[in-house]
């Protein structure tokens, strides 16, 4: 896949994916914080209309206690001017002491009890009949309450004597008001909220309901856990029992009336036996939603929020009526506000993201030209065009890329034309170490008493060291150990000069100490300053074994006596060409038959290990010893393979240059 596409996609996925998510993100936390909302709302409905349902359920019951002293004994006595006059007073009470809630009572069941009869007498204080159960009064309210400051509506119209039920009932119709009056009480009944819920409940009821009657609305009555009841008293004695039939609808639908419905919440209520009720309008969406079939189930969870589809349903308990009064609360609305919000959203940033995907594209594009372009440079500088340079068109980090790519190309040049000069100047380096190779001695010296032998280990470079030994016309051996400071061509420029300039001389000048005066004045004269050479020279005069040298600054070259000691060779003046002027002092050495000595250059005691730790002349004296007992054969071989061996993979940084002087043992000269 093409790395533009591959920016286009990336960019799809880092943006649209994300954006998908944040916009889902959002959506469902929006949508449980408006359902937890909503629950909180309908939670507090729901407990509102649990405080009016236990408001009006202890009004009432207020109000049933204060019917305690009435005179109900006037329902018992023969219907006459004064009992009716009496019984029109008690319906004019009734009404007063119900107050607006009169329209919540159909009747009041009053249970008479037998009066005490008094002392001497055999007669009872009002008669009651045969086997006497109760007597119901049926309250029919036709008209209102009465307005204030008129004469009371309520009269008795009929009173009825039932043998064969034992029951008295009385009905108490309201009288018609007069047009002006019924006026001002829908006045004021619409400027108070409660008269005005009263006034809608009180409709004619045709007497009392029994379990499995129906309410003028076809509706079962709901069943209440509490029962409205008070003592009747006459006088301080208890004369009966009252008890009020409460209607459960009109109770119920007051309380409903006063929730606030604009958002579309339906109140309902289910009663003791499992029973819903609710209004009309909002029934048939609670059967629906299931509620009129789990009823009971709702009514055990009541005091929870929980949601029905696109419904958040909030039940409170309440404990006086044993009622479970609860709200159903659409949330679908809402929802659907907050789904339309998301997909805006939504779109909006599909929008956004294909408006910057439109300039993505074009910088993407741009991008890959130049790195194609970047890419054919680099192809054309593998195939080995090093004039090979790409367009700098910008001086962002593709510019900077492109002229890194100069560069580097420029520098690979430079590069390699260094490397073309390197392997010029190594073969000549390989010229010179071959040249410098063939200046030294490759077989051995023998004389009559002595035999010479030595041994080069060069190190990479061209080196300073040099070592020889060659026959005088005199008939005396000439040995050589020199070191020049330094590495490279000048060094070994200066050793062959050296080397050449004392084999011409030593044929001819026999004073080594003037010798070593003339070179060291003419190193000083012709070499760079800080140019020095350290060396050995002896000559060997075999008639009388006597050596004679000089030692300028080279490490000291070890006597092996025949015996076994050691002796050192310690310099006699300092390297030539380090401090011109200096003066230098000729020794002479005698030489015993079995005696040798071993000179030797700094590179081999310095040779160092892959720790740096060097070879040392604790080493080399140690070999020696071990040597002398089989008469120093293949000590150069062996000293090589110690030197080797020690050094292991380091890179030796100079040459270690050795000899061996071997005199011959006695009757062998």
């Amino acid at each position: 896949m093409r790395l533009r596409n591959r920016l286009a996609l990336a960019f799809l996925i880092f943006a649209v994916l994300p954006l998908a998510g944040v916009t889902a993100f959002t959506y469902v936390t929006a949508e449980r914080a408006y359902a937890h909302a909503v629950q909180k709302e309908a939670g507090a409905l729901a407990e509102d209309m649990r405080v009016r349902m236990d408001r009006i359920s202890g009004d009432l019951t207020h109000r049933i206690d204060n019917l305690e002293n009435l005179p109900f004994p006037a329902l018992m006595q023969p219907e006459d001017s004064a009992t009716l006059a009496a019984r029109s007073e008690l319906a004019e009470r009734l009404h007063r002491e119900l107050g607006d809630l009169a329209g919540l009572v159909s009747a009041l069941e009053f249970t008479p009890a037998a009066p005490p009869v008094p002392p001497g007498t055999g007669d009872q204080a009002w008669p009651l009949p045969k086997d006497p159960s109760k007597i119901v009064v049926a309250l029919d309210v036709a008209g209102g309450s009465p307005a204030g400051g008129d004469s009371p509506p309520w009269v008795l119209q009929h009173l009825g004597w039932q043998q064969n039920a034992q029951t008295f009932r009385m009905k108490v119709e309201a009288a018609a008001l007069a047009a002006a009056t019924a006026a001002k009480a829908a006045a004021r009944d619409q400027a108070k909220a409660a008269a005005e819920a009263a006034s809608a409940t009180r409709r004619p009821f045709p007497g009392p309901k029994h379990a499995g009657h129906k309410d003028e609305r076809g509706a079962a009555p709901a069943a209440f856990a509490k029962e409205w009841s008070c003592a009747a008293k006459s006088k301080g004695t208890t004369i009966g029992h009252l008890k009020a039939k409460v209607r459960s609808g009109q109770m119920l639908a007051a309380v409903f009336t006063q929730v606030h419905r604009e958002a579309g919440e339906i109140p309902f209520a289910i009663d003791m036996q499992g029973h819903l009720h609710a209004p009309d309008d909002g029934r048939a969406q609670l059967e629906q939603l299931g509620l009129a079939t789990d009823a009971a189930a709702t009514a055990k969870g009541a005091g929870m929020a929980e949601r029905l589809g696109d419904w958040i349903l909030a039940t409170k308990r309440d404990p006086t009526t044993g009622v479970t009064l609860g709200i159903a609360r659409p949330v679908g609305p809402g929802l659907k506000e907050i789904r339309r919000t998301a997909a805006r959203n939504f779109l909006l940033g599909l929008g956004l993201a294909a408006l910057a995907l439109t300039g993505v594209l074009p910088l993407s594009r741009r991008l890959t030209r130049h790195l194609g372009e970047l890419s054919d440079g680099a192809e054309r500088l593998a195939q080995g065009d090093l004039d090979a340079r790409v367009a700098v068109r910008s001086r962002d980090e593709i510019g900077r890329v492109a002229e890194t790519f100069n560069r580097m190309a420029s520098e690979i040049r430079r590069h390699q034309e260094r490397l073309i000069q390197q392997e010029r100047l190594q073969k000549e380096l390989e010229l010179c170490r071959r040249i410098q190779e063939e200046m030294l001695p490759r077989d051995p010296l023998r004389v009559p008493f002595a035999e010479v032998m030595g041994l080069s280990l060069p190190a990479r470079e061209v080196g300073g060291d040099f070592f020889n030994y060659f026959a005088l016309p005199n008939g005396d051996t000439a040995l050589l150990v020199g070191d020049v400071s330094g590495k490279g061509v000048a060094a070994a420029i200066l050793m062959a000069n050296a080397q050449a300039t004392l084999r011409a001389r030593l044929g001819l000048e026999s004073d080594l100490v003037h010798l070593a005066t003339e070179l060291d004045r003419d190193i000083d004269a012709t070499t760079p300053r800080g140019t020095y050479l350290t060396l050995f020279v002896a000559i060997l005069d075999g008639e009388r074994r006597r050596m004679r040298y000089i030692n300028a600054g080279q490490n000291p070259p070890l006597l092996i006596r025949a015996d076994g000691t050691i002796e050192r060779c310690d310099p006699t003046g300092r390297p030539l060409g380090l401090l011109p002027g200096g003066g230098y002092e000729e020794r002479t050495l005698d030489l015993q038959p079995g005696d040798a000595m071993f000179l030797y250059t700094d590179g081999l005691v310095e040779a160092e290990d892959s720790q740096g730790d060097p070879f040392g002349l604790g080493r080399v004296a140690a070999i020696l010893s071990d040597a002398r007992q089989a008469g120093f054969d293949g000590i150069l071989a062996r000293m090589e393979k110690e030197v080797r061996e020690h050094r292991g993979e380091a890179e030796p940084f100079d040459d270690a240059t050795m000899v061996i002087l071997r005199v011959a043992p006695s009757g062998q000269a």
